[in-house]
């Protein structure tokens, strides 16, 4: 049996609101953008509109379905974000989803001299910020953390 693991951050402070009106504006952008190159008349306009939301609909309700056959959702949140884990924790419950297990973010710039050096090349330490690397240790735990459960 293969397990599917993935991981929901709730860093970026984006909820699902938030998140519905920069995809609406995309999808606004894009269904105009179509309309002017099929270049169709108002009739036909409001008939593809339909579709485009029917599809649109389909897709987040299949979103919702394969989130509840994840295995477990890892939610990625740093300790002192706690209205930002509500948040999570609220959308995700309003979708019924509830294969979810909270996993402590890691703050970079808390990181020691030594982890930075352990986890990090000479030339990540040049490019990577203190919190990309912490982030990115953060994921290397959790693929450990998913391999030790299977």
């Amino acid at each position: 049996m293969q397990h599917l693991f993935f991981c929901f951050s709730s860093i970026t402070g984006l909820n699902s609101f938030t998140t519905g009106i920069i995809l609406s504006s995309y999808i606004f952008k894009i269904v105009n953008l179509l309309l002017l190159l099929l270049n169709t008349s108002k009739e036909e306009d409001d008939v593809i509109i339909f579709f485009i939301i029917i599809l649109f609909y389909l897709i987040i309700t299949l979103f919702i379905i394969i989130m509840n056959t994840i295995d477990k959702i890892f939610i990625i949140n740093l300790d002192k974000d706690i209205e930002r884990l509500k948040q999570s924790y609220e959308q995700l419950n309003y979708y019924n989803i509830k294969n979810y297990e909270r996993y402590p973010a890691i703050y970079g710039a808390n990181l020691s001299k030594n982890k930075l050096n352990y986890y990090s090349t000479g030339i990540g330490k040049i490019i990577g910020s203190k919190s990309m690397i912490g982030c990115g240790i953060l994921h290397i735990n959790i693929w450990k953390n998913m391999i030790k459960e299977k």
